[in-house]
């Protein structure tokens, strides 16, 4: 279709063209006859004033003279010069000076004697150009007026010495003003004569200017602009081959460039469009197309692979029979052209009825004003959903389970916690999360022990053992720890998982079973078996030492009766008092033990020789002497002792056992109360 020349582009330009070369030559031209008539004018105040000075000069001499006649025609031979408009000297009121005869009246009055006289002339109207610049003038200030072809120059005449002599009588500085005029008719003729050169001039370049820049504009714009729009109908024609011819090398060559790559791509996208149903073949995400009427018009091979349908039955098919929730587009997908997509999580239906949980994204495409589709892109997050599951029962396991857990990176900075551990440890979560577990370290491990951890975790990738640290509160606690490093598909670690749970509990009551294993539950002393250990010890210290040992075996005499007669509570009660008695009666570093029933003994390490040993059994049975008080029962039992010395008696130690029971039981035979060494009554 034509384009009509008004709107043609070429028009637009040309109009535009000489809209700005008449803008910028109108400016030019009005600064340029502004300037010199600015000049002009310039000039012509410099001659006022310059000849105003000169005037002023012949002006005082003639007032020195006093002669008025002489002034008289000194005027009027100035004011018939040509290059003068006129010339008044007026005094500071504005009056016309050298007209009356108040001012020689003054002087006369002044110098006491009649030195002036001369008849008076009819007084005149003067021309004042400007009062505003006349007072000023009288204020001693030059002023130039200008009144339309008139310049006059306001010159102050200033009252000196030699003026005193007649003039006294006025003390002010300034005894009137110069008025010079001159006429500007001739300057401003010729500033009327230079405007219209100028104006003929600049007319002329700017007609001149005109047609080359059209010339220009026409070559490197207007032509390639047509060939360019040549090329698009030629385009829209299907001609595909169409280019633009770009070896200007300028801004439309580069748009031309433009223009031909654009070409270029489109002939590829025509060429290429196959490999968009190649695309839509291999997505593994479902895809497809939804026209007003709800049905669908197109379905990539993913959708029919996963809900179970042949691709060919999914086209017509209605959208509600595979969204049967009737998911909504989101606000964002509405009128207006291409729309941002609208993300969620739904649900779709196979064709066997299962649901397969989806993330669907909705996006609205505009065809026109009237006709639009609904494009449904969708992923299976049927795994998703179950790894979320295991997720969320692993997050649950944590929080739930007695065992502390702490994951750090892989710069050993902590990132995760558990309720345990802030159980254990006192620290809430984001007191330690980002910082280092040594916060934890108690200081009971040394550096070798640490480095040797962190060599086994990083070359074996696990460590585990028991190890102190540090609650918040400060105190020290034991637990037992295991760590593990976590890396990625290339081997790197990525995090460390520590698990560790308190062990304070455990370890007590293993010290308590440890206990109770070695040691009498009724007295709390040493059983059979540590009594063996013991004693075994006494043995290899004597050894080494080059001493003795004793071993006392001690039955109680008449407990028996007490405990038949009072019963278990009391005897149990009497037995925890005689192990009182013994423990007081030896010295710290011997062993009181009880080996069961009433029989009791003790082991001394380090003893030079019997003498030693029979003044601690002496004083044992001293003890037991003495009433026990139990409850309101009073209670009088005795003990029967037996003594075996190592090495003296044996070297072994079951025999060293035999011999002093050996002893005991003579020591009750010969009458209780009593006490046999094995070497000196049984021998």
């Amino acid at each position: 279709m034509p384009i009509p020349w008004y709107r043609s582009l070429r028009f637009r330009m040309m109009t535009i063209l000489v809209c700005i070369l008449v803008v910028t030559f109108g400016a030019s031209f009005a600064f340029e006859v502004q300037q010199q008539r600015n000049l002009i004018l310039q000039e012509a105040r410099q001659q006022a004033s310059s000849m105003a000075h000169a005037l002023l000069s012949s002006l005082q001499t003639l007032m020195l003279a006093g002669d008025g006649p002489l002034a008289h025609d000194w005027l009027k031979r100035v004011r018939s010069h040509p290059s003068l408009e006129n010339v008044e000297i007026l005094r500071r009121d504005g009056s016309e000076a050298f007209r009356d005869l108040a001012t020689i009246g003054k002087v006369n009055a002044f110098l006491g004697r009649q030195r002036f006289h001369r008849r008076a002339l009819p007084p005149i109207i003067p021309h004042l150009p400007d009062a505003a610049a006349f007072r000023q003038a009288v204020g001693g200030k030059p002023m130039t007026v200008q009144q339309g072809e008139r310049l006059s120059f306001l010159l102050p005449i200033h009252k000196d010495q030699q003026c005193n002599a007649c003039h006294g009588y006025d003390p002010s500085p300034i005894r009137g003003v110069l008025v010079v005029s001159v006429s500007t008719r001739k300057a401003m003729a010729l500033v009327r004569h230079m405007r219209i050169v100028v104006e003929l001039a600049a007319a002329g370049g700017m007609l001149l200017l005109a047609l080359l820049s059209y010339a220009v504009i026409r070559r490197r714009v207007l032509d390639p602009i047509e060939q360019m729009t040549q090329a698009t109908d030629d385009i829209a024609d299907g001609n595909l081959e169409a280019r633009v011819d770009t070896r200007s090398g300028d801004e439309i060559a580069v748009l031309g460039r433009a223009f031909n790559h654009m070409t270029e791509n489109l002939q590829q996208t025509m060429v290429s469009k196959h490999y968009v149903d190649q695309i839509l073949h291999c997505m593994g995400d479902m895809l497809f197309v939804v026209d007003p009427d709800g049905r669908i018009v197109l379905a990539n091979p993913a959708s029919a692979s996963v809900l179970g349908y042949a691709q060919q039955e999914m086209v017509g098919l209605p959208i509600s029979a595979i969204v049967p929730d009737g998911l909504q587009l989101a606000p964002s997908v509405g009128h207006g052209g291409d729309s941002v997509p609208s993300n969620a999580e739904s649900r779709f239906i196979g064709k066997d009825g299962q649901e397969v949980p989806v993330l669907v994204s909705v996006s609205r495409l505009e065809e026109d004003a009237h006709h639009h589709q609904i494009i449904f892109a969708a992923r299976d997050i049927t795994r998703q959903k179950a790894a979320e599951r295991e997720l969320r029962l692993a997050a649950k396991v944590m929080d739930t389970v007695s065992n502390a857990i702490m994951v750090a990176d892989a710069k050993a900075n902590i990132r995760l916690v558990n309720p345990a551990f802030c159980r254990i440890t006192g620290y809430r979560p984001e007191e330690v999360v980002g910082k280092n577990p040594r916060i934890l370290q108690s200081g009971k491990q040394s550096r070798e022990f640490y480095a040797e951890m962190w060599n086994d975790i990083l070359k074996r990738g696990l460590w585990e053992g028991e190890i102190w640290n540090r609650r918040k509160d400060g105190e020290i606690y034991p637990e037992w720890l295991t760590i593990t490093a976590m890396r990625d598909q290339d081997g790197v670690i990525t995090h460390y998982v520590s698990t560790f749970q308190d062990i304070t509990e455990r370890k007590r009551v293993m010290r308590e079973l440890e206990h109770l294993a070695s040691h009498d539950q009724l007295t709390g002393l040493p059983n059979r078996k540590l009594f063996i250990d013991r004693l075994a010890h006494a043995m290899r210290l004597s050894r080494r030492m080059e001493k003795q040992a004793a071993l006392l075996f001690i039955d109680i005499d008449g407990f028996k009766p007490v405990n038949d007669t009072h019963g278990h509570d009391i005897g149990d009660a009497l037995l925890q008092a005689i192990a009182e008695r013994l423990l007081a009666s030896v010295r710290e570093a011997d062993t009181v033990a009880r080996l069961g029933g009433d029989e009791f003994t003790v082991i001394m390490e380090n003893v030079a020789d019997v003498g030693h040993v029979l003044p601690v059994a002496d004083k044992i049975l001293d003890a037991m002497h003495e009433p026990f008080t139990i409850g309101d029962i009073v209670c009088r039992i005795g003990a029967s002792i037996g003594i075996s010395t190592y090495p003296g008696d044996s070297e072994e130690l079951d025999d060293l056992i035999k011999k002093a029971d050996t002893a005991m039981y003579m020591a009750k035979h010969s009458g209780r109360n009593r006490v046999c060494l094995y070497n000196r009554d049984c021998t």
